[in-house]
């Protein structure tokens, strides 16, 4: 039993040692992306979504599209709904918004 404790153990922080690696590594890249132009920083981007829907953020991934990076930023409105917007990560420039009603997010918990 000990040892398959260990073994389950060791599991969960190999695990964990690979999603820190790929974190550090995706940040990296993001960095590169925005040194070189072809991304505007996430915190101006932070900021055009607080403009256009005050809320918490939740969630933010990039991800790329045909060569073009998309900001996914999924947050939690003053209404308490969940919405998720897609802005072009060069521009800054919104391409979707969607909005998920508070009910139906609590019924995913």
């Amino acid at each position: 039993m000990r040892c398959a404790l260990r073994a389950i153990f060791l599991g969960v922080a190999l695990g964990c040692a690979s999603f820190a690696a790929y974190a550090e590594q995706d940040h990296e890249h993001a960095r590169q992306l925005r040194l070189q132009g072809r991304i505007l920083p996430l915190e101006l981007i932070l900021r055009r979504v607080e403009a256009l829907s005050p809320g918490r953020v939740l969630e933010v991934e990039i991800e790329e599209r045909g060569g073009n990076y998309v900001y996914e930023i999924e947050m939690l409105d003053a209404g308490g709904s969940v919405r998720t917007m897609k802005l072009d990560a060069r521009s800054g420039a919104l391409l979707q918004d969607r909005e998920a009603p508070a009910e139906r997010h609590r019924e995913r918990d």
